[in-house]
């Protein structure tokens, strides 16, 4: 958390007021977020922060990239910040109360700061940034067209894993998290505790759909907020008002009425309906 929809919303809200904008000052209270860089996919090694912030003054954003749950802040000479909210993080206009792990101002006076609660939260610079091993690693994403139920099929083929923990697998499909994997196997009818090597093609045909349905959908509603996440003016997304199953343990099923069952799946608590997925 946050999933690809969240991260999505931020992006757009980023890209619509930041475009263009110069850094005129960036301010570190959180050494730790900079996790270090390695320009071109190589070892990470220590980096001077003193140096980096320097270095980003003066620097025009020319666009903005969601790759997975990772943003990327790119500028004109090509160089980037990869960003990643992990479970806490938020970028917000307005600094509000506590404080900031970083900020960012820019030219027109617009204010830019990274908050988290937990400090989970990631900037790295890169050159380079998508040859990072963390981008370049990533799976296809799951709106743009390439994914298919073949590729599914091909890329599920002898795992023994569970569908639901496939899902999750940021190699094979990037940006889908324990919500929206829940949310789409229920819309498929599929049980999450499936090994991935028996789920059919034709089940994969309803999966597919399902999985950009949920997404699409909770971009709409600017993302589910559970408990940290916000956009970047600090309100609530609005789609764990339309969730099925995420959250509802307990709760009758929205088809049959039985009750909705919760297991955990590495670790993830996963709700789901024992009548309706099969």
């Amino acid at each position: 958390m946050p999933e690809l929809p969240e991260v999505e919303t931020i992006k757009r809200d980023l890209e619509k007021n930041l475009t263009g904008q110069v850094i005129t000052q960036f301010i570190v209270e959180d050494p730790r977020i900079f996790t270090g860089f390695s320009p071109s996919g190589g070892p990470r090694r220590k980096i001077n922060i003193s140096h980096l912030i320097r270095g980003l003054i003066n620097k025009k954003i020319s666009q903005f990239f969601r790759r997975g749950k990772y943003l990327a802040m790119e500028f004109v000479d090509g160089s980037a910040l990869i960003l990643h909210l992990r479970m806490t993080g938020q970028l917000l206009f307005k600094n509000g109360e506590g404080k900031a792990r970083a900020a960012f101002y820019f030219g027109s006076g617009k204010k830019l700061f990274f908050k988290d609660r937990r400090r989970f939260g990631e900037i790295q610079f890169s050159t380079d940034w998508k040859k990072e091993k963390s981008i370049a690693s990533l799976g296809i994403e799951p709106l743009n067209g390439n994914l298919t139920a073949q590729f599914l099929k091909e890329s599920f083929k002898e795992r023994s894993a569970s569908v639901h923990s496939l899902l999750l697998n940021q190699t094979i499909v990037c940006g889908i998290g324990n919500i929206y994997a829940a949310e789409a196997l229920f819309r498929a009818g599929i049980r999450p505790t499936r090994k991935g090597k028996s789920i059919r093609i034709e089940e994969l045909n309803q999966l597919v759909p399902a999985i950009q349905q949920v997404l699409n959908a909770s971009i709409q509603n600017r993302g589910y907020s559970m408990s940290t996440y916000v956009d970047t003016l600090g309100k609530k997304g609005k789609t764990q008002l339309f969730t099925q199953v995420y959250g509802k343990e307990d709760q009758p099923c929205v088809h049959c009425k039985n009750l909705l069952k919760k297991i955990k799946i590495s670790g993830r608590g996963v709700v789901y309906c024992t009548q309706c997925q099969k």
